[in-house]
């Protein structure tokens, strides 16, 4: 057993990059016998291209596949203190069994939000606005024909997309707003230009004095 199996947010960076790589190996033969089954040199080409572009992806993680703390997700968790240190946090985190809602654990002191071949911790002190996104695909840009639902968590560090059903979507965000509650909760246009680059350090500054006058009771 190596020795990063006994960390339980190991274990998940490692099934999560397992995932990926698996999804992008599944997919190389796919492409390569789309040129033959249409009987296309152009698109055998194509195919080729995109089927060498899933192997290096995956090839690029396999470090990260063999030792989960190589991986940039690990790496990234330095903003907070030693890796190794947090990364025994986030595992005591996972083990108080903190809230799931689409894959996002929500704890008391940390959150795990995942993506593709990713598993970021973010504290609940970062985050700084949420709020439901959907867009309408239309037939001839006219009539619609799906509705795609996302929440959409922007933090401190980055901006998070999780997909999902309707309901589900907002169940995630009423559970972050109840971490985070100082953060902003919707969308408006005031909010868009606020959170946009040229304004974020003065808006990330006003979420932090409202968290501060929280905490402390104000």
């Amino acid at each position: 057993m190596p020795a990063w199996d006994s960390n339980a947010y190991l274990r998940r960076l490692h099934r999560a990059t397992l995932r990926a790589v698996l999804l992008c190996l599944a997919a190389v033969p796919a492409w390569l016998l789309l040129g033959a089954w249409l009987g296309d040199h152009d698109v055998w080409i194509v195919g080729g291209v995109i089927a060498g572009i899933f192997v290096l992806y995956a090839a690029w993680h396999l470090p990260a596949l063999l030792d989960p703390r190589r991986h940039a997700s690990f790496r990234a968790l330095a903003a907070y203190g030693d890796p190794e240190q947090v990364a025994q946090a986030l595992a005591v985190e996972i083990a108080r069994g903190g809230q799931t809602v689409l894959g996002v654990t929500v704890g008391r002191e940390w959150m795990l939000i995942p993506s593709f071949a990713r598993l970021d911790a973010v504290r609940p002190a970062d985050v700084m606005w949420t709020y439901p996104k959907v867009t309408t695909t239309r037939y001839y840009g006219v009539i619609p024909v799906n509705r795609r639902h996302d929440a959409i968590i922007v933090t401190r560090g980055r901006q998070y997309t999780v997909n999902g059903k309707e309901k589900t979507v907002h169940e995630l965000i009423r559970t972050v707003h109840h971490a985070a509650p100082w953060a902003h909760v919707g969308y408006t246009d005031r909010l868009s230009v606020l959170f946009e680059r040229r304004n974020r350090e003065t808006t990330f500054g006003y979420v932090d004095s409202r968290r501060e006058q929280m905490l402390a009771g104000g």
